[in-house]
């Protein structure tokens, strides 16, 4: 009988020791649990993983997804095949091949899309040709720049930094607001800002300056308190925009710019010495100077023919 009791008793202080184990074990596992997630239940989920190990997998998951979006903001992967493509429509649009310019940028543009920098390439070379289009009174260049002012609107709030675009936007707006000249000025303005030392903005600049100081209506009338203008002489207004045009002219043929735009911009200095300055002596010059940089290039030609022909 006392042998039963002791059993018991034997066997009751075995199952305390053993609670008092486990109460233990439990007060030391819970709170680094609950200190690594605070918000968290502490049961495993339905597929048997640790909810913390779930939210860190998750949050990395997230950051992922964070620089996959920024990497699709900024444009695609830099793709060496596309560059160089690039830059053949960029050269083909300068020789003034428009047409085999614009099927290259149109190829990029649609396997790139949103790549900004194929995209106002493109429009450039529309605007580009319908000037000359409409220099030579063809009204196909409104048919050309049909959608153009639409997608330059559009491309306004990604590209408000880019001097490219601004280029673009003055050309355009020269191109159909001519008359207009503060949204053609604000646009040049602003293309310096971005990038100062822009060729194509200097060459905008002188080929909007020259327009027009060439149309330049001139009025020989004497004015009250003014003598009569000499024949040959400027007037102050014409002359400074001649002046402007011939100083960007001399600044973007001193840029890092192509033999074939170099031909364009010494062309346009002989025209502007012949129509303007009236030096036909000067503008010889130029011409010659454009004539030897490529023979077969398309103004070498144009300032050949204009040696010949005398403008």
């Amino acid at each position: 009988m006392k042998s039963g009791k002791l059993a018991a008793l034997l066997l009751a202080l075995c199952l305390i020791l053993t609670g008092n184990a486990n109460a233990v074990e439990k007060t030391t596992v819970e709170p680094m649990y609950d200190d690594m997630k605070p918000n968290a239940d502490a049961k495993r989920l339905s597929d048997g993983s640790n909810p913390v190990e779930q939210k860190a997998v998750e949050t990395v998951y997230d950051d992922e997804k964070d620089n996959s979006v920024e990497q699709k903001a900024a444009g695609p992967v830099y793709d060496p095949k596309a560059e160089e493509m690039y830059r053949e429509a960029i050269a083909l649009k300068e020789k003034g091949d428009y047409e085999a310019s614009l099927e290259i940028l149109q190829k990029l543009v649609k396997a790139y899309q949103g790549t900004d920098k194929y995209e106002i390439a493109l429009l450039d070379v529309l605007v580009e040709q319908s000037h000359e289009l409409k220099e030579r009174g063809n009204t196909a260049w409104k048919l050309k720049v049909r959608g153009v002012g639409l997608k330059i609107k559009e491309m306004y709030d990604n590209n408000i930094e880019n001097s490219d675009y601004w280029v673009v936007y003055a050309r355009f707006s020269w191109l159909v607001e001519a008359k207009k000249e503060t949204h053609i000025t604000k646009a040049i303005k602003k293309a310096f800002y971005y990038k100062p030392n822009n060729p194509e903005a200097y060459i905008t600049n002188a080929d909007y300056n020259f327009e027009c100081a060439r149309d330049y209506h001139v009025d020989t009338t004497p004015k009250y308190g003014m003598g009569h203008i000499e024949e040959g002489e400027l007037p102050l207004n014409r002359s400074n925009l001649a002046k402007t045009a011939k100083n960007s002219y001399e600044t973007a043929l001193a840029s890092p710019v192509s033999d074939a735009r170099k031909s364009y911009i010494l062309l346009k200095m002989g025209d502007l010495e012949a129509l303007v300055f009236r030096n036909r002596t000067a503008a010889a010059g130029y011409w010659e100077r454009a004539s030897q940089l490529e023979p077969d290039g398309k103004y070498s030609r144009i300032a050949g023919q204009r040696l010949n022909n005398k403008l």
